[in-house]
């Protein structure tokens, strides 16, 4: 009898390993789709964002730091200070692109002599 019981059970497990594949195969999982309820393009964060490093001058606009560079302006977050303004500094950060807008946030501004 335990014999019995024992055979079964490795039938059970070859059998649920064999059909895995293709139940999921079936329901699109690792096949390349989104889960339901996404749509292509869907994604938490917008924009796009790429760890840039930059050459330019720092620039006040009204109350913002900007960071104006031969690749485009953009919006300093982080910790930057203000002595840096009218300054040409070389920047590596996080740059996201928003709908046009341009944001970098500064991980290391060294001042280019």
């Amino acid at each position: 009898m335990k014999t019995v019981i024992t055979r079964l059970n490795t039938m059970i497990v070859v059998f649920a390993l064999v059909l895995l594949p293709f139940v999921a195969s079936a329901q699109g999982i690792g096949a390349g789709e989104e889960p339901s309820g996404m749509k292509s393009g869907d994604v938490s964060m917008q924009g796009q964002m790429e760890i840039l490093t930059v050459t330019g001058i720092v620039s006040q606009n009204q109350r913002q730091l900007m960071l104006e560079s031969a690749t485009g302006n953009y919006l300093l977050t982080g910790d930057v200070d203000e002595a840096l303004i009218g300054k040409n500094v070389i920047a590596t950060g996080v740059m996201l692109d928003n709908a046009g807008e341009k944001t970098f946030d500064a991980q290391s501004i060294k001042v280019v002599k």
